[in-house]
């Protein structure tokens, strides 16, 4: 395609015939905004808006000039995407542009950085649907000691039709709300709310990896969980049909660690699976009370949508109580949004917000994992090492390993895990340790084997006893630490000294 600077004019070289581009990038015709934008910027800046559109209408009196805000609309970001075409006019002399270098997201993943531009002034040649505009993107201040910015998208295009340049272009209104609309759209984003609302791509990316078949959870709370999110935004007539306001609230509460969160992604993954994609707004922090108001502002023109409050305990605080139940109860509809509130504490919520059944009517607790659990979420890692020749991981070591963990969360019993694989890791490094910890590594440092010496008995009895794999002699250590750590902070005695794993009585 030919860049748009060099389209030539169609028909005769008169002005009103001119490709509009040829006009305004002329090299004989002297634009003087940037001049007018730099003699401003060197002042006591108060209303950049008023002496920039008083310029650009004095160097382009034949075109209609339109005003429209960055935020509400990014007509940079609406080109990059491809949805038209931008290009900065090679004929402008006048810019302002400061470059940035951005490190690479994640340096394990070998990525490099990139160098970005971040626009103070700059005129561009901008292409939509057959129409050509002249467009001046420009950061101005609203305060006169210049902590106020804004920054504006100053558009230009010729009269079409009836209009004048004084009138509205409706070219220009059409380009304006195609790209405010897609700037509403989530493009593999989560809207995240702390201290304002923005799009964040890291965390839908996290969310994705989220499978309810990898959560850990009693089968019955799991699928009422799925049921009563899933049916919420299945059941809208329903609620009609009934007169009851198309809204919940739902608590998930429990000790930190046994799956409020995973779940909370796994759900919002299944929402955004679904043939009419529901959308998640999450919210970090409430730091000021005009945040609730904006919250639930967002969650209304979103709805249906979920909106997460995860650890709601901390988030609500008594100053800001009243005026989120206001938000809730109040006179504006909440229609179609579901509120899920997480917390490790649900007596530290309010009553207000933890028994009265209008706002949040539902509540689902994440206990400690029982045997079985524990079971399953060994036999999950299990699987993940069973591909590595260097761990020896039977089948039955699981039932082992779950039988000494009674009492941990999942996020123990990850930390067990972790901690003893690092160790293996390190040890493999260290030829004399590991010859240490095999008992004289008649095998060789590489090789982790199993051969029996009865010292503990395990679940199902015999003589499938594991002193002799590492991995277990490992995780045991770590299991008591952890243990001991989880005294230390319910202050209990030190159990440091009892053996890990009592001898279990025949059956």
């Amino acid at each position: 395609m030919m860049p748009l600077a060099q389209r030539k004019p169609q028909g005769t070289s008169t002005p009103t015939d001119m490709d509009p581009f040829t006009f305004v990038s002329n090299p004989e015709t002297v634009d003087q905004v940037y001049t007018d934008f730099e003699r401003h910027s060197n002042a006591h800046r108060v209303d950049t808006d008023a002496t920039l559109a008083s310029s650009i209408r004095a160097r382009h009196p034949d075109m209609v000039l339109t005003i429209a805000s960055y935020y509400s609309c990014d007509l940079l970001a609406f080109a990059a995407a491809g949805h038209a075409e931008a290009e900065q006019d090679p004929s402008d002399t006048g810019s302002l542009t400061l470059r940035h270098y951005d490190g690479p997201p994640n340096r394990l993943d070998g990525g490099r950085g990139t160098l970005s531009d971040e626009i103070k002034f700059a005129k561009f040649l901008y292409r939509w649907h057959k129409h050509d505009f002249v467009l001046y993107f420009v950061e101005g201040d609203e305060s006169s000691d210049g902590r106020i910015k804004s920054s504006k998208s100053y558009v230009l295009q010729r009269p079409e039709g009836d209009e004048t340049v004084r009138s509205k272009g409706a070219a220009t209104d059409q380009l304006i709300s195609a790209a405010a609309e897609w700037g509403l759209q989530l493009h593999d984003e989560i809207l995240v709310y702390d201290s304002y609302w923005r799009k964040d791509a890291n965390l839908w990316k996290s969310v994705q990896n989220a499978d309810w078949n990898d959560i850990i959870l009693n089968e019955e709370m799991k699928h009422e969980v799925i049921r009563d999110v899933e049916g919420f935004f299945d059941e809208r007539t329903v609620y009609k049909e009934f007169s009851i306001p198309w809204k919940r609230g739902i608590i998930f509460h429990g000790p930190p660690g046994n799956g409020k969160t995973i779940s909370l992604k796994a759900l919002m993954k299944s929402l955004y699976d679904r043939s009419d994609p529901v959308p998640t707004l999450y919210v970090k922090s409430i730091p000021q009370l005009w945040s609730i108001s904006a919250i639930f502002t967002k969650a209304r023109a979103t709805a249906p949508c979920l909106l997460v409050f995860e650890d709601l305990d901390t988030l609500v605080t008594p100053y800001f109580r009243s005026y989120f139940l206001n938000e809730v109860d109040g006179l504006e509809s909440n229609d179609g949004i579901l509120m899920i509130g997480s917390t490790n504490y649900l007596a530290k919520l309010d009553p207000g917000l933890a028994k009265r059944p209008s706002r949040f009517d539902r509540k689902y607790y994440f206990p400690l994992p029982v045997m079985a659990e524990r079971v399953q979420y060994c036999e999950y890692w299990r699987h993940k090492l069973q591909s590595n020749p260097k761990v020896e991981f039977p089948e039955r070591l699981s039932s082992a390993i779950a039988d000494i963990t009674d009492g941990f969360s999942f996020a123990y019993m990850k930390e067990a895990f972790v901690s003893a694989l690092l160790l293996l890791v390190v040890d493999r490094k260290d030829s004399k340790r590991n010859e240490r910890i095999q008992d004289g590594g008649q095998d060789g440092p590489d090789e982790l084997i199993s051969c029996h010496k009865p010292k503990y008995g395990i679940a199902g009895g015999g003589d499938d006893n594991l002193e002799e794999l590492i991995l277990w002699r490992t995780i045991k250590r770590q299991i008591r630490i952890l243990r001991e750590e989880l005294d230390e902070a319910e202050g209990l005695p030190s159990r440091s000294e009892e053996p890990i794993m009592q001898e279990r009585q025949d059956r």
